[in-house]
């Protein structure tokens, strides 16, 4: 059993907000909405190109109480990756832009400490060895059922 505390602030630019130990410097969250929910938040970049199953993703990732924020391509969530700490990358393989592998390799490469689950049709593809795929990277495999999705979500979190 760990606990967590959050610390809020304005002051720290958004790189520089990492884990130290058990204690998390996060922007974003007001105190009142993270003591609500009675747990930490967990805060994922959601990347995928299709408007309607982004929507759904978005809508119960947050109703399962997590900060969710959504791209519809690979290039609007690097750039939010640079800006922005995650918790967890979601992401779709194939996408305009850079591709969901690409995404998550730069975004291993900007916090090793971000875990990372794909979402795809195509899971044979992130499995090759010619992928790429950082280490540690889990598969969800199209179609899946919400429930499974907010299931994975939070044992790759666990873990």
């Amino acid at each position: 059993w760990s606990m967590r505390v959050m610390v809020f602030t304005e002051k720290i630019p958004s790189r520089a907000k990492r884990c130290l130990g058990s204690i998390y410097i996060a922007e974003g969250y007001s105190l009142r909405e993270w003591w609500k929910t009675g747990q930490n938040m967990t805060k994922i970049l959601l990347a995928e190109d299709d408007d309607s199953l982004r929507s759904f993703l978005t809508s119960a990732l947050r109703r399962a109480g997590h900060d969710v924020q959504s791209y519809e391509d690979g290039d609007t969530a690097l750039s939010a990756l640079e800006r922005e700490v995650f918790d967890l990358l979601l992401t779709d393989i194939q996408m305009p832009g850079i591709d969901g592998i690409e995404l998550a390799r730069r975004g291993a490469e900007l916090d090793p400490a971000m875990k990372i689950v794909f979402i795809t049709g195509f899971a044979a593809v992130a499995l090759s060895n010619k992928a790429n795929t950082p280490a540690g990277a889990k598969i969800l495999s199209k179609p899946f059922h919400l429930r499974e999705l907010v299931d994975e979500v939070e044992r790759v979190m666990a873990a």
